[in-house]
């Protein structure tokens, strides 16, 4: 632009989009060099309702292990009837691999199994 040269030959001798190059140049003009740096996209967290979670996970810890579609089921039905967002089977799922393993050795397993996984006399 410094040089005076049209938009449309500049995408044509780089190979690009003119219309990118008009939200460059409007963004440059609006916000300096600073606006042409990549945005950092929001930090999305975990939008599930605190308590479900905690139900999930006390699902995923009892004994017998349930299956994780079973957990999904009765996460649906307790968020359904208490008014909650419904989860994903995805998001069960993340929920469920996301436990420590050391707990879930002393929820399935049990003390003495976890004592020898984990403890550090016993490696």
């Amino acid at each position: 632009m410094e040089s005076g040269v049209p938009l449309t030959q500049l995408a044509a001798a780089e190979k690009g989009g003119e219309r990118t190059l008009q939200r460059w140049l409007a963004a440059y003009r609006k916000g300096g060099i600073a606006a042409l740096a990549p945005a950092t996209p929001p930090k999305r967290g975990r939008r599930t309702h605190p308590d479900l979670v905690a139900y999930i996970e006390g699902l995923a810890l009892s004994t017998p292990r349930p299956s994780t579609a079973a957990i999904f089921r009765k996460a649906a039905t307790t968020a359904t009837r208490r008014g909650w967002p419904m989860v994903s089977a995805s998001t069960v799922r993340s929920i469920v691999t996301g436990l420590d393993p050391g707990m879930v050795t002393l929820a399935h397993q049990g003390a003495a199994a976890y004592r020898d996984t984990y403890e550090l006399v016993w490696r």
